[in-house]
């Protein structure tokens, strides 16, 4: 069934989302690369397919890369594998997601499968890695003119888009990530925190290389993920250099665990967001509460360091 959808389609795509696991795409890697058809990825998926891969079409979302929201709306077919397919991932009006074609979602979780949105035409309970071995050898027929046309939308929309302005006596964000992806080497474990402008600014621009592995907590969103996730992830790999951009706000919630970094000496580079506090929360006290601004920075009640100097104390 799976495989004639594919083949009479005229713009398939295909989602993968964080239940594929990273040993399966190395084993079936070169298949995946084959595929004429935009491979996308989830955020929990990030690290499964990247930007060697000359058929990814990057990272879809809410706050995702435009680039790739304009492609998967375009499709016919979607064949999403090990997503969930939750509201971040299909926009709220989950009702004008893919509005012409058809979902055929893959997954191990039952409740996703009949949650109701978004339209599924078909639901298959079970393992997403399974599924995607078992499409190894079907024939699958190239979909070169689509492929083609979707490529042409992501030259002509780059992730650092010119609109994104920044104040002169500031680093806009996006470039910045934009230099530090090229910076990062392969097998580098990268940590985008889990909530705020770090971390979507972190999944809109950074283009991960092969062998890197993205480990974030984007189901939960808690602030004080980003330094304890980079810690357990840079003592479980001592061989390998993690890198962690987090927030201020969130920096500062787990801030007591800089001594567990410099007691251990990890091999562990940290970049903070300096926004003066809690951004989210101060764009919402700005936007629904009439300015009633209550601890979202230092001048309304939230204490923040001096971030040169509470480095230099802990020698990291």
């Amino acid at each position: 069934y799976i495989i004639s959808k594919l083949n009479n389609s005229k713009r398939p795509s295909l989602l993968i989302g964080g239940g594929v696991s990273r040993a399966v795409v190395k084993e079936i890697e070169c298949f995946l690369k084959s595929l004429r058809i935009p491979i996308f990825t989830t955020w929990n998926g990030a690290d499964k397919i990247t930007t060697d891969y000359k058929n990814y079409m990057g990272r879809p979302n809410t706050w995702g890369q435009r680039s790739s929201n304009i492609i998967l709306q375009q499709s016919d077919l979607l064949v999403a594998v090990g997503s969930r397919l939750g509201m971040q991932q299909t926009g709220f009006n989950w009702k004008s997601f893919l509005p012409g074609g058809e979902i055929i979602q893959i997954d191990i979780d039952k409740s996703e499968l009949k949650k109701g949105h978004p339209h599924i035409k078909k639901a298959i309970w079970g393992d997403a890695n399974f599924f995607l071995k078992e499409l190894v050898n079907k024939k699958l027929f190239s979909h070169d003119k689509w492929l083609m046309y979707a490529k042409s939308i992501r030259r002509m929309l780059p992730l650092v888009e010119p609109v994104n302005k920044t104040r002169k006596e500031y680093i806009s964000p996006y470039v910045f990530i934009e230099k530090l992806s090229k910076k990062t080497k392969m097998g580098d474990i990268i940590i985008p925190c889990s909530s705020g402008s770090a971390f979507t600014v972190m999944m809109q621009v950074f283009e991960l290389k092969k062998n890197q592995s993205m480990i974030t907590n984007k189901g939960l969103a808690s602030m004080g993920y980003g330094l304890s996730g980079a810690i357990g992830a840079s003592i479980a790999n001592k061989e390998k250099r993690t890198i962690l951009v987090e927030g201020d706000g969130g920096f500062a919630q787990n801030i007591q665990e800089l001594g567990t970094v410099a007691i251990n000496n990890l091999n562990l580079k940290m970049f903070i967001f300096d926004d003066s506090g809690h951004a989210s929360i101060r764009a919402t006290q700005k936007n629904y509460f009439n300015r009633s601004y209550v601890g979202c920075d230092t001048s309304t009640g939230l204490g923040l360091p001096d971030w040169q100097k509470l480095f230099n104390v802990w020698n990291v």
